[in-house]
């Protein structure tokens, strides 16, 4: 399926690419925009998001009937899926709209993942084998990091693991980006968010499904993000729609390739010390890329692809690890908590036992329980 891109200015639609060939891509506002996909009576999955964009101003006044579903978490848990999907079914909606951080956007993806599934299957085997229910789901993201918007699979846990759940359908009818959602952003989110893009970018670019429609989307990306890093870090809003636009490039990147080593890493980190999910990748991501470089000796064609990768980080003239260690400088500027940093060594061996073997097959270098160890030494700063 090809989604729609839009951007909206103070509430208004413009089709990202200018064009406007069909009814679709010349919707004027959202409640426009969904009535012509034929959603009459969304479920609006939100929380504070709702209200900050203004849509529910626009809902009022094109009279359209929508109902909020408000009851989830940071880190969507599948019973709050199946919460929300009964709400959907229960209230008679024929869509979904969702305005929020990757959680909001997670969240509806999963209601309409399950939405198909017989109700008398295990949980477990739903989120493993989703059935999509027809439903089309327009994403408007208030955050510029998940780049959620425009992939098809979502994060959700169940028992305290975490499920990838996935289907081609799931990928959102159209993503809608507005830059001055941004402008509220607590400052540690707002960093946060901003390393997680560039994370999909690096891990999208250097991964074995990477391909060249994959790496344009990563170099465009990576290229928004580090000639406006400064100036977003520093809330300006001038650099909010190119960061807007990057974390979307950087989502549409994954869609195709799939993170790698520093994401599989890091979701522990969130679970166990309580870390966002862009905080966590952000700190996985140096020790995962020195471990490329330290392999890429025997890896011809690795050391080439970690080369390009730090000429559109750092520029032509850049060494291959000059990537790497702009990326550390860029996680040094957006001074994060260090604080839940633990001092147990035991920690590490947990740590390296809990990350999903599967999550490391894109990863273009072999790691072992050991490997993994070593590079959590690294992240948790360990003697």
């Amino acid at each position: 399926m090809e989604q729609a891109i839009f951007e909206r200015t103070e509430g208004a639609l413009a089709f990202a690419d200018g064009r406007a060939t069909n009814e679709v891509a010349m919707a004027t506002d959202v409640p426009t925009l969904l009535a012509r996909y034929g959603v009459m009576h969304p479920l609006v999955v939100s929380r504070s998001g709702l209200a900050r964009s203004g849509v529910d101003a626009e809902m009022a006044r094109r009279s359209m009937p929508y109902v909020q579903f408000a009851d989830f978490t940071p880190n969507p848990t599948a019973e709050q899926v199946l919460a929300g999907l009964a709400v959907y079914e229960g209230e008679g909606c024929d869509g979904i709209l969702s305005i929020g951080g990757g959680s909001a956007i997670d969240l509806a993806k999963a209601i309409k993942a399950l939405g198909g599934c017989a109700p008398s299957a295990a949980l477990e085997a739903r989120l493993k084998a989703p059935q999509p229910m027809d439903a089309v789901h327009v994403a408007l993201p208030t955050t510029a990091g998940t780049g959620s918007e425009s992939t098809h699979f979502a994060t959700i846990y169940l028992d305290g693991k975490k499920y990838s759940v996935a289907d081609a359908a799931l990928l959102p009818e159209a993503a809608i980006l507005d830059a001055s959602q941004l402008a509220s952003l607590p400052q540690a989110e707002r960093a946060a968010t901003f390393l997680d893009a560039l994370c999909h970018a690096i891990e999208s670019y250097w991964s074995r499904r990477s391909s060249a429609a994959s790496r344009a989307y990563s170099e465009t990306a990576i290229g928004l993000l580090m000639a406006n890093s400064t100036a977003y870090l520093q809330g300006d809003a001038a650099a909010a729609g190119a960061v807007m636009a990057a974390a979307n490039l950087a989502g549409r990147a994954i869609n195709l390739t799939t993170t790698t080593a520093a994401h599989a890493m890091c979701y522990q980190l969130t679970l166990r010390y309580g870390l966002s999910h862009g905080h966590a990748a952000a700190v996985c991501l140096p020790a995962a890329w020195r471990y490329l470089l330290a392999h890429a000796a025997d890896d011809g064609e690795l050391a080439a692809r970690l080369a390009d990768l730090s000429h559109v980080v750092c520029g032509e003239e850049a060494a291959a690890e000059d990537g790497c260690r702009a990326f550390e400088a860029l996680l040094a500027q957006a001074a994060l908590d260090e604080s839940w940093l633990p001092t147990d060594a035991g920690e590490l061996d947990v740590l390296a036992a809990s990350v999903n073997v599967q999550r490391l097959q894109n990863f273009p270098a072999e790691l072992t329980t050991a490997d993994l160890r070593e590079l959590y030494r690294q992240t948790l700063r360990m003697a």
